[in-house]
């Protein structure tokens, strides 16, 4: 393994030891702000936790204009069964077929690896680059909101200037080599929440656990256009289809989905019904898991080959939904705008608009539902909003939104995505590619900060992001370094 690769790789696997899911960033924080004194760099640890760090350019560049290295702390958290994230580290290994995986839970390289890379930049003594500026954002997963507090002031601190108009921005958060972003979709959550009312339950009646789970998942912004099953959708279908079949259905609990921005793997739902009905009710469920591996394991190669939809006993609860209560959630599960709603009127390949529904609970007598709504076009990303709110006003219920972020505009032929063009196709003989995605960035939100200055996104190639089986290919690692090395040596 050279030897660039292997001190890439070595922080992020020290980064990886440190709790860093979004919301709890500050032990990872304080760890950069640590990194950077140690390396006697002037940094700043502003109130959001965001680690912002200067470093001189190299003699002979000291007047040539920042660079600045931008990539997000935090990471999403998923895992198989129980994980105390807010304790215990991500257990990283080298799965001896190139990649770098986790044991059972999200690995981090989104982002810890784009950290990583700037990490080693930091310490290295003797590359050529001109003025860096790193911003080490925190909350990025939740909607980019460590971006969002970034003050000037603070960077004006560092940098003894006003005018970064001529800096170039390069956002470490690609998840592909060789493929350069030089645009991406904005975003927001979106809450719907439906008041319940509840019941007594009803004597007599046995309770079964309904579970949907081995789904593929995968990131909601990435991954949305593949065909891929949300859980938390079928199993709106699920309960819709058993009531249908049966009869007398009653629920008692649902829940469903991790993180907003994964699409929801697995879902649960307690439900109980006349006990002269459970054949009827257990061959409905054979009946329905006959249906969804049809409907996703058609075509050549199945999209949801672990689908799993089970039955087992459980305990009878204490109340359930009143019958209207559970037509509403039925109805919010069925009717809430999931999955690819507009693709690009110019590029019918990418993304314009999408939603994903990405958690469902019961939550202090509600049931909420919990969207990343995204889009290239503004106006789009609010209409899910308004159809949202359309459909929570005949049902009773409301819906609120957190985390608005912009999305970044792409230009094509900027100065630095040709550099990175030809440096890359210099260094590997290859002819990258460059395009907007529809995942979110934080180049959007740092444009409102920094106005319209050149930016690019790359990354190493990352694979399903925001799931357990997330994992990072090792080579890919050594080639980001290397090119990221290359592009700033030329930079003047």
């Amino acid at each position: 393994m050279n030897n660039q690769r292997k001190r890439v790789l070595d922080y992020f696997l020290e980064l990886c030891k440190i709790p860093h899911g979004s919301g709890d960033e500050q032990r990872i924080s304080d760890y950069l702000a640590g990194f950077a004194a140690k390396h006697g760099l002037a940094y700043v640890q502003d109130e959001a936790g965001n680690v912002i760090v200067m470093k001189k350019g190299s003699p002979g560049l000291e007047g040539a204009p920042y660079v600045i290295l931008q990539a997000h702390m935090d990471m999403v958290c998923v895992a198989e069964g129980e994980y105390d994230f807010e304790r215990d580290p991500i257990e990283a290994y080298d799965d001896g077929e190139g990649f770098i995986r986790a044991r059972g839970t999200s690995l981090g390289a989104d982002d810890g690896v784009g950290v990583a890379l700037i990490m080693d930049v930091l310490a290295d003594e003797f590359r050529r680059h001109p003025p860096l500026l790193a911003l080490f954002t925190t909350d990025e997963e939740r909607g980019l909101n460590g971006a969002r507090a970034l003050k000037m002031t603070d960077i004006r601190q560092l940098t003894g200037t006003a005018d970064l108009s001529t800096a170039r921005l390069i956002n470490i958060d690609e998840e592909q080599e060789g493929h350069f972003c030089g645009g991406c979709a904005g975003g927001l959550r979106a809450s719907l929440m439906l008041p319940l009312r509840f019941a007594d339950t009803p004597a007599g009646c046995p309770f079964f656990r309904l579970a949907i789970g081995g789904l593929t998942s995968g990131h909601s912004g990435i991954c949305i256009d593949e065909g891929r099953a949300n859980a938390n959708r079928l199993m709106a279908r699920a309960l819709r289809h058993l009531a249908a079949d049966c009869g007398g259905l009653v629920l008692a609990e649902i829940a469903g989905g991790d993180r907003e921005n994964a699409i929801p793997a697995w879902a649960e739902a307690t439900v109980g019904l006349p006990a002269n009905k459970v054949q009827l009710l257990r061959d409905s469920v054979a009946r329905l898991r006959e249906i969804l591996g049809g409907e996703f394991n058609r075509g050549k190669v199945p999209v949801e080959p672990g689908l799993s939809v089970a039955l087992s006993e459980a305990e009878a609860p204490v109340r359930v939904l009143a019958g209207d209560s559970l037509d509403a959630v039925v109805a919010a599960g069925l009717l809430l705008p999931d999955g690819v709603l507009a693709r690009d009127v110019d590029d019918h390949g990418l993304v314009e608009t999408s939603n994903n529904v990405g958690v469902v609970r019961i939550e202090d007598g509600n049931a909420v539902f919990t969207s990343a709504v995204r889009s290239s076009v503004d106006s789009r990303k609010y209409l899910v909003v308004r159809q949202m709110e359309a459909l929570a006003g005949l049902l009773g219920g409301t819906v609120t939104t957190t985390g608005d972020y912009p999305g970044w505009v792409y230009r094509k032929g900027t100065p630095l995505k040709e550099l990175f063009r030809r440096v890359y196709r210099e260094q590997f003989g290859k002819e990258p590619l460059l395009a907007a995605i529809h995942a979110g960035l934080e180049c959007g939100q740092l444009a409102q900060l920094f106005g319209e200055i050149d930016m690019i996104a790359f990354g190493p190639t990352l694979e399903d992001v925001h799931t357990t089986k997330e994992k990072l290919e090792i080579a890919s690692v050594g080639n980001a370094a290397q090119l990221l090395t290359a592009v700033l040596a030329e930079l003047s």
